[in-house]
């Protein structure tokens, strides 16, 4: 059996365990199913050269995990932006900013202050949100998570009496920005923790911080040239299908790599290559081709660029192919001229069949890769696909329960407006929210578009599976709309460029009941790990920071394993002095009511 661990998925989660595995000389394959790394990190540039990202990434204080594996692989901390003003963006279009103000509050009660200000609350309002946020105020992961899962957000505001103005002004966008659905599909125990996590355990207020520049580029990239410099190899291209056992159904043997892209043809009519240059070609699949027909001779090249599979594409000016993400140039029959590239790009069988050029795409081949461990550190999607595929682990109820697990989709629009925005606006929650729950000033975060004239902003839609459907211009309408309605500025603004980016099933969702069936980073098999935002852990660890945690507990196991010594998990951010003696106040009091019910007789509620 080979030697070298395996991690199935390039994302935060698998690439944080590759950056501690390799800093401790262990070999690492990292297999990825897309031509990039990344995963939600992931982005990309424009046929203008501008940045387009996944979606911009709110680096918090409380990602101590995430911070720490990033400096591991060597990657500076000014690729972190200074805390960045995060505010409510009001229907009336006033602007309230999350910090603590001139009179320092501790956590949560700036919060409140700022949610009293809010139009359209009052007193009545104010009250109902003090019993609303009184169990987060107390709330301890460990002990009252399995009290609050089995609640929907929404049935859980409904108990605590908060009134529909609470709920519509200020949690649902709390709900949305935290869980990325609505109050009705997201779990109260989640709500209620990661409020813990982002805001209770905050001193004075909300401190994230961004990417100075693409994430990809500034860390991702980073990351993975770590890796590769460190013993591991990240491949892409390779996803995989299945995992296999061999002779002994406790272990994992291989995991097994199918083609990327299924067999399938892509016709492209000759009246569109006349002019004897390269064209760029699209797959209904996305999957893209460089294609020429010269004396009447089709050919057919791969348009993934050989180094990190980056878009090639003609450029007219300069008669070659060039990939805009580390500056490789083709030749037009594909071979290396300048950059990063190893290696020439692919041909694809290419034929004349009538009026069209005829590409073959894909293949049906498989591979195995062995292993003495594994990382399955994808997405929910991709671990729900492998696990179904992997008879060994379907049938144990510790892995088949990943086929429950839920998703959540989002949409969001990057647009290059002619105007600049109010100064006060950088980062903002929009209260009462119809399409847009969050809304960002790129160019007042990201350096090399500071100097763009007027302004580039992005906005990000979470409940949005009724209008996947819309075209682009639909998306850009219904955005503009909404936030002209609240800021004058894009109201009479021309949209000069927008992106929109359409993400299904990308965010997991954590529904009421899931955390049941949430497995954990160890599991009956003795080399199997997991890891990513989507496991149940003890601490209250959220998104990137669980996925980075996930991955650093996975490498720890392995490593614990090989006798090289275990990196530490930081924990997660201990709440103020005085909040945790109010925790310790809340647990008496919680096991005196437990023990004055039994003597009574009397059902907890």
């Amino acid at each position: 059996m080979a030697d070298e661990v395996v991690i199935i998925g390039a994302g935060l989660a698998g690439l944080s365990a590759a950056v501690e595995l390799t800093s401790r000389g262990v070999e690492v394959i990292a297999l990825e199913a897309s031509s990039r790394p990344g995963g939600k990190l992931d982005g990309y540039r424009d046929a203008d050269g501008d940045p387009v990202e996944h979606g911009m990434h709110g680096f918090w204080t409380q990602y101590r995990n995430l911070f720490d594996v990033v400096r591991r692989a060597g990657i500076p901390d000014s690729v972190f932006s200074e805390p960045v003003r995060t505010s409510y963006l009001h229907e009336d279009g006033r602007v309230s900013s999350l910090k603590s103000g001139p009179v320092s509050l501790p956590s949560p009660l700036f919060l409140l202050r700022e949610m009293s200000g809010m139009s359209g609350l009052g007193p009545v309002d104010m009250l109902s949100a003090a019993a609303v946020f009184a169990p987060a105020f107390g709330f301890d992961h460990a002990r009252d998570y399995a009290r609050f899962d089995d609640v929907s957000l929404l049935a859980y505001l409904r108990r605590r009496g908060a009134t529909k103005a609470l709920h519509r002004v200020a949690i649902e966008p709390l709900a949305r920005s935290l869980g990325f659905t609505d109050a009705g599909h997201l779990s109260a125990a989640a709500f209620l923790s990661a409020l813990s996590f982002y805001v209770v355990a905050r001193e004075h207020d909300i401190d994230m911080r961004v990417a100075t520049g693409n994430p990809a580029e500034t860390i991702i990239d980073p990351m993975v040239d770590y890796i590769n410099s460190h013993g591991g190899e990240v491949r892409f291209g390779q996803r995989v299908t299945r995992l296999e056992t061999d002779g002994d159904d406790d272990r994992i043997h291989a995991a097994v790599v199918g083609s990327t892209i299924a067999p399938s043809e892509l016709r492209v009519p000759t009246a569109l290559l006349s002019s004897g240059l390269p064209t760029r070609e699209e797959a209904p699949d996305g999957s893209a081709v460089i294609v020429r027909l010269v004396g009447g001779v089709p050919t057919a090249l791969s348009a993934r660029c050989t180094h990190m599979g980056g878009p090639v594409d003609y450029r007219s000016a300069e008669a070659d192919l060039y990939c805009p993400w580390h500056g490789g140039v083709y030749d037009v029959d594909g071979l290396v001229v300048a950059g990063p590239p190893p290696t020439a790009l692919p041909s694809l069988p290419a034929r004349l069949d009538g009026d069209d050029v005829v590409i073959t795409l894909g293949g049906a081949s498989e591979s195995e890769v062995e292993g003495a461990a594994f990382i399955l550190a994808t997405e929910v999607a991709g671990a729900r696909e492998i696990v179904a595929a992997s008879d060994e682990l379907r049938e144990r109820p510790q892995y088949r329960q990943v086929l429950d697990l839920e998703t959540t989709s989002s949409v969001v629009v990057r647009m290059w407006l002619d105007r600049d925005m109010p100064e006060e606006l950088v980062a903002a929650v929009l209260t009462r929210p119809e399409v847009v729950d969050v809304f960002f000033v790129v160019s007042r975060m990201q350096d090399e578009l500071r100097s763009v004239p007027g302004s580039v902003v992005e906005a990000h839609c979470y409940v949005v599976d009724d209008r996947m459907h819309l075209t682009d211009d639909e998306w850009v309408d219904l955005v503009t709309d909404e936030l002209g309605a609240r800021i004058p500025a894009v109201r009479v603004a021309t949209v000069e460029k927008a992106h929109v980016s359409r993400h299904l099933g990308d965010f997991t969702l954590f529904s009421p009941g899931s955390d049941d069936y949430r497995p954990g980073v160890r599991g009956p098999m003795t080399n199997l790990f997991l890891a990513g935002d989507w496991l149940r852990t003890s601490e209250p660890h959220w998104y990137m920071e669980r996925a980075v945690a996930t991955g650093r507990e996975a490498a720890a196991a392995i490593l614990e394993g090989m006798g090289l010594g275990a990196p530490e998990i930081i924990p997660a951010k201990s709440a103020p002095v005085f909040i945790r003696l109010a925790r310790g106040v809340s647990g008496a009091g919680q096991k005196l009511d437990g023990f004055v019910r039994s003597l009574l007789g009397v059902e907890r509620p």
